[in-house]
């Protein structure tokens, strides 16, 4: 078994997102295999997650002997999970197959956020991305595996910036913004997140130009829990760094939804704080690659 598990490792995973321009998130088709047989389904692939996770409807389908050794762990920014179940589950993207480990617990249940998501499986988070070294393609709207060796030149792209910085520190990919070289923020590169959000605190500190309120929108979480925001036109600079590390900003102007419930979503020690989410509509907008063999994010010039 686990030499068919290798030869299938080795074959090159190609799989295109499953319905984007309706759903607004980048989901895979899978076959999981369970205890009652296969079950054909979506996961959605959640660069802002560092866990897998398994939907609460999935619960008839598991293998309860493949209940992990370490059952139990607390999943933080998915409504602050609990005691979370840890199961070991087998699957398959199209040739390739995998055994992964998925956090369950009966308060996240993804089908109720993705539409048409009766089959959604539940979600692969950055862990899984970086353990295979996957990229995240939003050129050709796909999950795929490494296609070239070396990181693109400054030159070729319209920003780029290395995804250790955000690996290293929470397991996410980050991206920098910024006024000014001295006043930085983070933002994380949330796949598992349809619309760009970002703080009031941040806009009003950073000096970030914004327009008036043009629209108003209800900021759903899956742990049922909503928030009002406004949506606004804001001028960001994106942070875009060269071999050298050198950096420069880069003018930037989308449409984000404020938030003005917290100053930051959270503030990483001696280090920049996280001032908002730049999800699908970014990364689609901008064509966006997550390269976690090249551990790179960039925008191709012209792309």
């Amino acid at each position: 078994m686990e030499k068919t598990m290798e030869k299938a490792m080795e074959m090159k995973l190609n799989m295109n997102f499953v319905n984007f321009e309706n759903t607004g998130f980048p989901l895979v088709e899978a076959t999981l295999h369970t205890r009652k047989g296969d079950y054909e389904g979506y996961f959605v692939v959640d660069t802002g997650s560092t866990d897998n996770l398994v939907s609460f409807s999935m619960r008839e389908f598991l293998n309860l002997d493949n209940l992990a050794d370490d059952v139990h762990q607390t999943i933080q920014g998915i409504g602050d999970l609990k005691d979370c179940d840890n199961y070991n589950l087998s699957f398959n993207i199209g040739e390739c197959s995998f055994m992964e480990r998925f956090a369950f617990h009966k308060d996240f249940d993804i089908t109720h956020y993705i539409l048409n998501g009766e089959r959604v499986i539940g979600i692969l988070g950055s862990g899984f991305l970086k353990k295979h070294n996957l990229v995240m393609d939003y050129a050709t709207l796909s999950l795929h595996s490494p296609v070239r060796e070396d990181v693109p030149s400054a030159e070729e792209c319209q920003f780029r910036f290395p995804l250790d910085y955000g690996l290293d520190r929470l397991g996410i990919s980050l991206l920098g913004i910024a006024k000014d070289k001295d006043n930085c923020f983070l933002m994380v590169a949330d796949s598992g997140c349809n619309h760009s959000t970002i703080t009031q605190h941040c806009i009003e500190s950073s000096g970030f130009k914004s327009s008036e309120v043009t629209d108003y929108y209800m900021v759903q979480g899956v742990d049922r829990s909503g928030n009002l925001a406004e949506m606004k036109e804001v001028s960001i600079g994106l942070i875009t760094m060269d071999a050298n590390d050198d950096t420069a900003i880069i003018d930037h102007e989308m449409k984000f939804l404020v938030v003005s419930k917290q100053d930051y979503l959270c503030v990483i020690e001696e280090d920049a704080p996280i001032a908002g989410l730049l999800g699908n509509d970014f990364l689609y907008h901008n064509k966006v690659i997550l390269d976690y063999n090249l551990r790179c994010i960039y925008s191709r010039k012209g792309a």
